[in-house]
């Protein structure tokens, strides 16, 4: 099937089933020799009980072709039974890489602009497995045994039916041609699609206000007009090549019985194996007949197949062997250099820095200059491409995703809540933890008394009060989930820039708190009204560290910015007036 170049991970689904697989074969193989009942029994009524005029014979007949007829149903059934098992073990094993490679789509090395859901693929996958469309492949290894029925029955009616059969597979050929350029169109316009309607639902509200309803309107149905154009050329060619192989292969069964009939008529074969060599030639056939039918589904199966393959390929989950205890003691950063994908020129080069359990870093500087991409590098979204980052001395990537997750709390610059309960949601939908944690993270963050105002509190739904909840509220529940479980390692990126002063003076506190308990805090600020709160500071400026030190003395130097320097003044200002 042109799939055994697949990455290991897509490769042990299909290896994990294999037995299965074999077992289909078998059931398959049983059912294509109980399809020989039906050519029998046109053999023997033609040959035997016509002649003979025996009604009992003709009763054993009918009999026996029956009970074969009723255990091919049964063998039909069950290896339809047996491919909708096999497809949901291969979704099974499948659904959890793929869920890994959507939710980490944008780390740096991936296709962070892929626009096809690997959960969508693995569905795709499932799909095609549990159809009719892939009997095919389990029929059509058949085709030269029931041909070579033909034969015994007389070598030209095989010679006929070989022809065919040529002619068949190379219109499928020719079908696999024309289909494949234009579904990678199709595919390429439906991308299209998704990625405006996907944008332009998250910017409702600009799309609203600045009436540009009817131009993105106007854009989708260009693009849509394209796709039902190139649709309609696919179902054009495809209907033909479908329609042209049926009507070949009905052609070729007439053609059979008139060649049967003229060696009958010569002597050659009896009227039976006239009829029975054009019954076993058609069933020969059918499987090229199949194939051509379900061709854009197959097509569709092999794009999937191979996506996901190099999907997973860039997203396969390191396994660990020995697994590290908790960070406690130090986060060290060492001459550190990220390249976006695609790009040569670093975004981020020569950041080093180091510091230990209960400290606070402030890092700002001007927009651009690479402070959420540090963010990313830092929580493990991002691989670098130079340099390294350490806690407590091993290498991120020494820890698995999810264990190193534990130990990092990060607020990024858009906070976005999943569907399910508030609780939920600062839990970060581990399950069985404990009520007092979650409420504990809450407070923590300084917003327990705000979800008490909601309608059930921590068991509110996100969906329900999802347009109720201002943009500074859910920072501060995205702050209690970055807080949640007491992390070693909490990263913020802009914590502030949707809260009032209350919601800034909530959010100093956590940070104190959150290094009282050991923690080091890293905030990523362009206004640095929380610089207070930290005891150091990181100054980038296009892409590269300007600055680092006590931060005292960065706000003293000529290095810190002067909208960053003049705001935290003012923040100190404020500090003092409040005590």
């Amino acid at each position: 099937m042109g799939l055994s170049g697949s990455n290991t991970v897509v490769g042990a689904a299909l290896n994990s089933v294999r037995r299965h697989f074999v077992l289909v074969m078998a059931v398959s193989a049983v059912a294509n020799l109980l399809l020989l009942a039906g050519p029998l029994f046109m053999l023997q009524v033609y040959d035997r009980v016509l002649t003979s005029g025996s009604v009992p014979t003709l009763l054993v007949l009918s009999l026996a072709v029956t009970v074969a007829y009723a255990f091919l149903g049964l063998f039909e059934w069950v290896r339809m039974k047996m491919l909708a098992r096999v497809a949901a073990m291969v979704e099974g094993r499948l659904e959890e890489p793929a869920f890994r490679a959507s939710v980490e789509a944008n780390r740096l090395g991936a296709d962070g602009q892929r626009s096809e859901d690997p959960l969508k693929d693995v569905e795709t996958l499932r799909q095609y497995i549990a159809s009719p469309g892939l009997l095919f492949l389990f029929d059509a290894p058949w085709l030269p045994f029931f041909l070579f029925i033909v034969y015994l029955l007389h070598p030209v009616l095989a010679l006929v039916a070989v022809i065919g059969a040529v002619v068949l597979i190379g219109l499928t050929i020719l079908n696999e041609r024309a289909l494949s350029a234009q579904m990678n169109d199709i595919a390429e316009d439906t991308s299209h699609q998704n990625r405006l309607i996907h944008s332009s639902r998250n910017n409702g509200e600009a799309v609203a206000a600045m009436g540009m309803s009817p131009a993105l309107l106007g854009r989708q149905q260009q693009i849509k007009a394209g796709m039902i154009d190139r649709q309609i050329k696919i179902i054009d060619t495809g209907s033909g090549f479908s329609t042209a192989t049926k009507v070949l292969r009905m052609l070729l069964q007439s053609v059979l019985l008139a060649t049967g009939a003229a060696l009958a008529v010569a002597g050659e074969m009896s009227a039976g194996a006239m009829i029975a060599s054009s019954i076993l030639a058609a069933r020969a056939l059918s499987p090229v007949e199949q194939a051509v039918g379900s061709w854009r589904q197959f097509i569709t199966f092999r794009r999937a197949w191979s996506r996901l393959g190099k999907t997973l390929g860039q997203t396969a989950p390191r396994v660990a062997k020995v697994f590290l205890p908790a960070p406690s003691a130090e986060l060290a950063v060492a001459d550190l250099a990220l390249v976006a994908k695609g790009c040569e020129t670093p975004i981020l080069s020569g950041v080093q820095f180091n510091l230990v359990a209960g400290e606070a870093l402030g890092v700002i500087g001007p927009s651009a200059s690479g402070k959420t991409t540090l963010a990313r590098a830092i929580t493990g979204l991002w691989q670098p491409e130079g340099g390294e980052i350490r806690l407590d001395g091993a290498k991120l990537d020494q820890w698995p995703a999810d264990t190193l997750g534990r130990h990092i709390g990060y607020l990024p610059q858009r906070v976005s809540l999943f569907a399910g309960t508030v609780g939920e949601n600062i839990a970060r939908f581990a399950p069985g933890v404990s009520s007092e944690d979650v409420v504990a993270a809450a407070k923590a963050a300084d917003v327990h008394e705000l979800i008490l105002r909601l309608p059930n509190g921590y068991d509110t739904h996100v969906e329900a009060v999802d347009n109720q909840l201002s943009a500074g509220q859910m920072q501060r529940i995205g702050l209690a989930r970055a807080l949640f479980g007491q992390p070693f390692l909490i990263v913020l990126d802009e914590p502030n820039s949707n809260l009032d002063n209350e919601g800034e003076a909530a959010l100093m506190r956590a940070i104190g708190a959150m290094r009282k308990k050991g923690s080091i805090v890293i905030v990523m600020t362009h206004r640095p009204n929380v610089i207070s709160a930290t005891d150091k500071i990181l100054v980038l400026a296009g892409g590269k560290q300007v600055a680092f030190g006590a931060r005292e003395d960065i706000l003293k130097s000529s290095k810190a910015p002067a909208a960053e320097l003049s705001d935290d003044k003012a923040a100190e200002q404020k500090s003092r007036e409040a005590a």
